[in-house]
């Protein structure tokens, strides 16, 4: 499995990760939201390496060697997750880096954000990665662009709600309407109950993605 996180590691060179380390801190200094900033950093860096593995029919290859498909499955999963984790972790240390330097109505993570961020990225790839092993990259790309719009359609109208925002909408203030929409709608220990629902859905996604590898490769 290490081989397999090593090979999705190496696939984006040098100069990738720094350009992708200069976008979050650019992005974080001319105040483009941190939210936003993680949606994309995360969506360009795992739906890469699908497309790579579309492009260059690499899952026929390796399926070709002895390793199990399981095996395979479970290191795209833990690829995506470790995407996730690093870019929230380097989003904080800008963070705290240019905090004496920038001034106060920046946006900091508190663990609150944390805590969110990462089981908002998880959800996505346990929805994310069974669509990219019964389509096409590109396929699944359309399918995500739909669903995105339907989801920041009604997210949008649920953060202006909870942040009661009357006169005018500013996407970079609406960061701190997430941690309110969780409490508001799980009320009772949201943290750890969201946390326990997406281990679960997380764990159903990673046997349905076998499943669908399975038929569609056999």
């Amino acid at each position: 499995m290490l081989a397999l996180l090593k090979k999705d590691l190496l696939l984006n060179s040098w100069l990738s990760y720094s350009s992708f380390c200069l976008f979050i801190l650019g992005a974080y200094i001319t105040i483009l939201s941190p939210y936003i900033t993680f949606f994309i950093s995360f969506f360009a860096f795992c739906y890469s390496v699908f497309y790579s593995d579309d492009r260059y029919r690499v899952n026929q290859f390796i399926i070709s060697l002895p390793i199990k498909r399981k095996t395979m499955i479970q290191s795209r999963y833990l690829y995506c997750m470790l995407i996730v984790v690093l870019i929230i972790v380097l989003q904080k240390v800008y963070m705290l880096l240019l905090l004496p330097v920038l001034p106060e109505h920046y946006y900091i993570y508190g663990w609150r954000d944390m805590v969110l961020l990462l089981c908002i990225g998880f959800l996505a790839i346990a929805i994310a990665i069974p669509i990219l092993h019964m389509v096409q990259a590109i396929y699944a790309f359309v399918i995500f662009m739909v669903l995105n719009s339907i989801f920041t359609f009604f997210l949008l109208d649920e953060l202006v709600k909870v942040l009661h925002l009357k006169d005018e909408i500013i996407f970079n203030k609406l960061d701190a309407g997430f941690v309110l929409l969780l409490e508001k709608y799980i009320p009772y220990y949201p943290y750890i109950v969201l946390t326990i629902v997406t281990g679960i859905i997380l764990y159903f996604s990673m046997l349905l993605t076998v499943k669908i590898f399975n038929t569609k490769n056999c």
